[in-house]
């Protein structure tokens, strides 16, 4: 087993985590406006940076686009100006820069504090404005532009690049008009890169796309509205055609696969490896037999990509060929097989999650080839899990694969860019270097009911899913308290855990008494609390909620925590990522095999395809690949060899 085995490209930064991403070279050591333009840099960069393009959207939050700078980098590589300026601002904090967002009319840039003075950068329409002499080296800020436009039309030392190609100065002056607006940065630092490989396992990754991407529920509106020609002008945004963007270099979005095919038998462990549970199963010479009246095998699919297939982009029909079963069974007569799978809808805990048939065996028996195309079930998912039943006794898998397409960004993998040698270096594991498997808490504000879902336990609260804060005190001249209870999916120990949280704004008038907003957290069933969030409520003209963010290393001891939320002004949402360590895991055996392939233009033949294949064991690695001429790259393959099982000591 291979946790998160990650390729990192001299040429590329290393977007496995926040704190690995901000740990390159364009970074250190940076303070003040170094940093910040080396940040605005990379998210504008040609090559490297995040594209225009109609955002990605949550799946639990109705009409909420991905702000997750890490979702966004890696699996998407293109959103819009909110979102730019949400990453953006993200980053800087990270990185130590205190950020908010401004507003121009119908847009939104990231303003990072330094030097004493806030700073406007956009990321989106990729501009910043500098002064005029004498102060020409420093970067304005949006009030600067608002009480002088001629910073905008008349810039004398302009940033590279400055605006689109169809977004002049001269169009731009009117916008900055407005006088400008903050908001509070949405950190939401939630998602992450984690995966691991199997034995018998494939992560194949292209630098282009394959024709499987994901349509969101508010595409094909929009794709109507801004993507259609209007006249003899043609379209004014990329659309339907699939995320591109509509200027030179005319960047796209990628994809890529995991294809799972376990060898089974008596003298492999791939099943016992990469199963979660195996019930009434025996392994045989060359198949899995259900050795009593039922069996069942259960894997989980868990992807930090995005999942999709080859879409309609106007939602007429569901998606195809983006998730493929293909199974061998051996069933004797009045026995049967059936496939059913189970998805996380945001409603209900995961053992209390109904599970959807789909294939069975229908009365067929002898030798039964299945294959079955399941995109519309996971389109758009990250993890799902599918359960094998076999029924009679005698019943037998002789052969078992799944691939699973997903959407990548192809600026986020590690790149072959000179001729000559090309430095690679790999790490395992989570950001702290540990094998662990992620899960998400979170729950949908939506339907009615008593309590808010996912709650063990409430105090003073309402909830009210119509609400501006679907979570909101009953008196509120008395602090509010609603308990969660994240739990490892399997019971196993929980290493580390991120919350992230939105908590109501302070309007003008609002009789609020300053009390904080807190998060404690209980390893020992409530016994104990630690404090591990405190934040104020900010003001704002609208009471726009404003995001919260912690993370905490457990203890490693509880398979459960318990996180305890108070506060006086409402609750928007919740996400807890939760990452734990599994207890059936075992060490890497046997050497990961990392493959490259990339095209030469050669003197004598041609364009050539060529590969280099590199087996590393489960600890860091460095290798170089070399090209004699320059290359363009077609893929990176991460392959997890099959597991032979041990011959017993005699």
């Amino acid at each position: 087993m291979f946790y998160t085995p990650w390729v990192v490209s001299e040429h590329t930064p290393d977007f496995s985590s926040m704190e690995a991403l901000l740990l390159d070279s364009r970074f250190k050591g940076r303070t003040g406006q170094e940093l910040a333009l080396a940040l605005w840099e990379l998210m504008v960069d040609r090559e490297l940076g995040v594209f225009h393009y109609i955002p990605a959207r949550e799946r639990f939050r109705k009409g909420q686009d991905v702000y997750d700078a890490l979702q966004i980098w890696n699996c998407f590589g293109f959103t819009i100006c909110h979102c730019h300026a949400h990453v953006l601002g993200s980053m800087g904090i990270a990185a130590g820069l205190p950020a908010r967002i401004a507003t121009i009319r119908g847009h939104e840039g990231t303003e990072f504090h330094y030097d004493g003075a806030w700073h406007y950068f956009d990321g989106d329409i990729q501009m910043f404005h500098r002064k005029h002499a004498p102060s020409q080296n420093e970067i304005a800020s949006r009030q600067d532009t608002y009480e002088d436009l001629s910073l905008v039309d008349a810039q004398k030392n302009p940033s590279n690049p400055y605006m689109f190609p169809d977004r002049l100065p001269a169009l731009m002056r009117s916008l900055y008009s407005d006088p400008p607006h903050y908001l509070p940065v949405l950190r939401e630092s939630i998602h992450s890169m984690d995966f691991r490989l199997r034995p018998g396992e494939t992560m194949h990754r292209y630098f282009r796309p394959k024709g499987r991407w994901v349509v969101f529920d508010n595409y094909p509106q929009l794709f109507k509205t801004f993507c259609s020609p209007k006249g003899e002008i043609g379209p004014q945004e990329t659309g339907p055609e699939g995320p591109a963007e509509r200027f030179w270099p005319w960047r796209s979005y990628a994809n890529g696969f995991f294809y799972y095919s376990p060898k089974i038998g008596i003298k492999w462990q791939d099943l016992e490896q990469g199963a979660d549970s195996m019930e009434g199963i025996d392994l045989a010479e060359d198949s899995a037999i259900c050795n009593s009246r039922s069996g069942s095998i259960i894997f989980s699919f868990e992807s930090p990509y995005i999942l999709c297939g080859v879409p309609d982009p106007l939602g007429r029909v569901p998606s195809q060929l983006g998730a493929e079963i293909k199974a061998k069974f051996n069933l004797p007569e009045g026995a049967s097989a059936k496939l059913i799978l189970q998805s996380y809808d945001g409603r209900l805990a995961g053992s209390e999650m109904p599970w959807k048939t789909i294939w069975t065996s229908e009365g067929k028996t002898g030798e039964l080839d299945a294959s079955i195309d399941y995109t519309d079930l996971v389109d758009g998912l990250y993890s799902f899990k599918l359960k094998l039943e076999l029924t009679g006794q005698g019943s037998s898998l002789k052969t078992f694969s799944n691939r699973l397409w997903f959407m990548v960004s192809p600026h986020s993998l590690p790149r072959l860019k000179k001729i000559g040698e090309n430095r690679m270096s790999v790490h395992f594991g989570d950001r702290f270097h540990q094998p662990t498997r992620s899960f998400l808490f979170e729950r949908r504000m939506e339907g009615a009911g008593v309590n808010p879902p996912g709650a063990s336990s409430t105090e003073n609260l309402i909830y009210d899913p119509a609400s501006f804060s679907k979570l909101i005190p009953r008196d509120s001249s008395l602090p509010w308290i609603m308990t969660i209870e994240p739990k490892s999916p399997n019971g196993e120990k929980l290493e580390w855990f991120a919350l992230f949280a939105t908590i109501e704004g302070v309007k003008p008038g609002d009789k609020h008494d300053g009390t904080p907003f807190t998060v404690e957290l209980s390893e020992d069933s409530g016994k104990t609390w630690e404090k591990i969030l405190e934040s104020e409520h900010l003001p704002h003209e609208l009471g726009w909620h404003s995001a919260v963010f912690a993370e905490k290393r457990l203890s490693g001891k509880a398979s459960s925590i318990l996180l305890r939320f108070k506060g006086k002004k409402g609750l928007g949402l919740f996400r807890v990522a939760g990452h734990y360590r599994p207890e059936r895991a075992t060490p890497a055996s046997g050497a990961l095999e990392v493959e490259h392939r990339w095209f030469e233009d050669t003197p004598n033949f041609g364009r050539r395809i060529l590969s280099q294949i590199e087996k590393l064991s489960g600890s860091g690695h460095e290798y170089c690949v070399h090209c004699s001429n320059e290359p363009h790259d077609e893929s990176i393959i991460l392959r997890a060899p099959s597991l032979e099982r041990k011959p017993a000591k005699s």
